[in-house]
């Protein structure tokens, strides 16, 4: 080929490469989020107006339903992990992976990230019940979708900065439905449930390890939202007449599911993994009059599996109830596409380098003021109770012993943490209980209530000249001159349009914000 022919190749090569959009993906980090999940994290049974409801079942050659690939750029617009993605700042399809499936229970998840061939796979070949879910025709995709997702599952792990698993509700869906069959009396069904849950719940625990365990193979620098189960069966009532639901039996085996997935053995509060937790209990979903005894009595097994099926999943409530969880998890900030905000504060995953509430965190465990809510994390969100907050107070003022041994309150013992900080706060007016005997050390502090503790800590000093900064402390209230104070110290500027929000809850993050500035901001 001469040479002329050769350059001109090459050039065509650079034009070519120059017009590929240009990767986020940096040296020092990756980018993405991956969704492992089943219908929920799916979308399945969001309204019909968002175009994600059943008029997207369509019967294929067989007669067998099937969910039509999702649209380019995303899942339905309502779905949790939209939600999140949208909030984490992923909007480019480029970077966003959901290998969630309808059916899905916790081993085919397993199967499919360990690949064709693996060993987990064999293992599993002769499994009937996981080789029908991975079926193409009852997971919700087309053959070739099947065998490209088992093709590209472990690598959009490995790519991804965020992975949500959501996984655990088929697992006992499948134990249940199974039960069912062929019974007619409602408490022997509930029986059978009972039972159904706790088989389904010995095999969840065996391979909900495995598979996060998994995923830290894949990629052991990701973080790990592992969200909870919700109780799928609380407007199930178990009689025509009754309001005995299923759900209420159910409560205690859905919490326990929850513990497991939160408090995860070798990963929950381990400083070598990004391991952490949301909540989805409350998710909504729409209440419907259905009861057990009229499944039963027309042996409809499969109407549960397919007719509850649609209503047991959490509507659009329900889904930005359970984003809104993930992102608690995640601290504010959060950025999926930034690889540089990993950095956080010391080995709290839940406090960002460059969260406004950094610097005073890095300063109040530096000075023994708090060591956080667990080994790596802070809980900046989350609101602060009176025995937190005095001892905070106390110890930023070098934890003083306290004069008086006589304990004036009930509810304060002397072998817990913040006996010693109680007894001192009392007896130097920086409060006086919610009663003549009662601490009540588990409430929740207002803003009103922290900014009062301080004052009084300081010894009540003047407030100086100047009018009401706010239209929301009347001059006549047990805070107004707290407040004040805390302005005119640049301690607080209110929450904004002219408020202070009194009476709004207190979080850890605002306390040592606030304890910072107090002491002067030191860096």
């Amino acid at each position: 080929m001469a040479k002329k022919q050769w350059i001109s190749i090459l050039l065509c090569l650079v034009f070519v490469l120059a017009l590929l959009p240009a990767s986020p993906v940096h040296a020092d980090g990756k980018v993405g989020y991956t969704v492992l999940g089943d219908s929920i994290s799916f979308g399945f049974g969001l309204e019909e107006n968002n175009s994600w409801g059943r008029n997207n079942l369509q019967p294929d050659a067989n007669g067998q339903y099937i969910l039509y690939k999702r649209p380019v750029g995303g899942m339905p617009p309502d779905a949790f992990p939209t939600l999140v993605a949208n909030a984490v700042g992923v909007t480019n399809a480029r970077y966003y992976h959901n290998l969630s499936r309808c059916s899905f229970r916790t081993v085919e998840m397993l199967r499919v990230l360990s690949g064709r061939g693996s060993d987990y796979d064999n293992q599993m070949s002769g499994n009937a019940l996981s080789n029908q879910v991975l079926s193409y025709n009852d997971c919700g995709m087309t053959e070739w979708e099947l065998n490209d997702m088992y093709q590209t599952a472990a690598d959009s792990v490995r790519s991804a900065k965020l992975v949500t698993v959501e996984l655990g509700s088929n697992d006992v869906v499948y134990a249940v439905t199974q039960r069912l069959g062929g019974l007619t009396n409602p408490l022997t069904a509930v029986s059978a449930v009972t039972s159904a849950y706790q088989e389904a719940y010995q095999i969840f625990s065996e391979t909900y390890p495995k598979l996060i365990q998994k995923v830290y193979e894949l990629n052991p620098e990701c973080t790990v939202v592992a969200v909870g189960l919700y109780n799928p069966f609380r407007y199930l009532r178990i009689n025509e007449g009754s309001d005995a639901t299923l759900g209420a039996a159910m409560e205690g085996l859905v919490n326990q599911f929850n513990d497991l997935i939160r408090n995860l053995n070798g990963y929950a509060n381990n400083s070598t993994y990004d391991y952490r937790y949301a909540d989805a209990s409350n998710a909504e979903i729409t209440p419907f009059n259905d009861t057990l005894s009229g499944y039963l009595s027309r042996n409809a097994q499969q109407e549960l599996l397919d007719e509850f099926n649609l209503k047991m999943h959490c509507n659009r409530n329900g889904h930005r109830y359970i984003a809104s969880q993930v992102l608690a998890a995640l601290g504010s900030g959060y950025n999926a596409m930034d690889p540089t905000s990993v950095s956080r504060v010391g080995n709290f995953r839940d406090v960002a380098a460059n969260a406004y509430y950094a610097n005073p965190v890095k300063w109040a465990v530096g000075n023994g003021i708090t060591s956080g809510t667990s080994g790596n994390t802070f809980s900046p969100d989350q609101t602060i109770t009176r025995a937190q907050a005095v001892t905070m107070i106390w110890r930023a003022v070098s934890s003083p012993e306290p004069k008086a041994t006589n304990n004036p309150f009930t509810d304060v013992r002397g072998d817990q943490y913040y006996y010693k900080a109680v007894l001192w706060a009392y007896e130097n007016n920086v409060t006086t209980g919610t009663a003549s005997y009662l601490f009540s050390p588990n409430d929740p502090c207002t803003r009103a209530q922290i900014v009062t503790f301080m004052y009084n800590a300081v010894g009540k000093p003047w407030a100086g000249f100047g009018g009401n900064s706010f239209r929301d402390v009347p001059n006549n209230a047990y805070y107004y001159s707290p407040v004040q104070w805390a302005v005119r110290q640049g301690i607080t500027a209110g929450t904004g349009d002219g408020t202070f929000s009194p009476d709004a809850p207190c979080t850890r993050a605002q306390v040592v914000t606030f304890l910072w500035r107090v002491n002067g901001s030191p860096v």
